[in-house]
């Protein structure tokens, strides 16, 4: 990023996540000129798009299960991909960027094992997901209370699964437990769809009668 005053590139901080002009009179954030500023997702939202992103399910999911827009999905996958390619930030926290082919070329061997370890992490991530709703029926079934209160109980839910996790290490079975939920969702989802189109069928066919 350019400083508009002394035209030098901006410094970034890695303890604060913010760019700093050389001269001092002008500051950013990371997200400077990003979709992330004008996003007013709640927290709930997107986490479930961190989990679709995670559980490799495709854009049009998140569309139809999150009810959002196109762009705002797209958007955040984008982001997912890239949220660690800040220079600085994998100071901070764990890299999960893989290496991609180029065209016409192969991977190093060194290339493979980091794509290998990258693809490790995204199984810690889905195992995660499944540890949550398998503590937290909040976080996995039907919420009927007030709405306004799911933000505090989910971040609630999300603070209690990291103590528990520190206590009792993240099992293959959470996975599973994740995938089964998934799939649970996605045959909901598929029902749905069944019983609306036999709805539109029954109601075309008393219109021609």
């Amino acid at each position: 990023m350019i400083c508009p005053h002394c035209t030098k590139d901006m410094k970034l901080s890695a303890a604060t996540h913010r760019r700093r002009a050389t001269c001092g009179s002008i500051e950013r954030s990371v997200k400077s000129g990003s979709f992330l500023p004008k996003s007013n997702l709640p927290v709930r939202t997107i986490v479930r798009i961190m989990q679709h992103w995670a559980s490799r399910r495709p854009v049009a999911d998140v569309i139809e299960d999150l009810r959002v827009a196109s762009a705002t999905a797209t958007n955040w996958y984008k982001f997912c991909r890239n949220v660690y390619c800040y220079q600085g930030i994998q100071r901070e926290v764990r890299a999960v960027l893989p290496t991609k082919k180029p065209i016409g070329g192969v991977l190093t061997a060194d290339e493979l094992r980091t794509n290998d370890r990258i693809a490790s992490d995204r199984v810690i991530v889905e195992n995660f997901f499944g540890r949550l709703k398998t503590l937290w029926s909040v976080c996995s079934d039907i919420y009927a209370w007030k709405r306004q209160n799911y933000d505090m109980l989910f971040q609630t839910c999300l603070a209690l699964t990291n103590v528990h996790v520190r206590i009792h290490n993240l099992r293959a079975e959470d996975g599973d437990a994740n995938t089964q939920y998934v799939n649970r969702l996605i045959s909901i989802g598929s029902k749905i769809v069944k019983t609306k189109k036999a709805a539109s069928r029954t109601y075309r066919s008393k219109r021609k009668v």
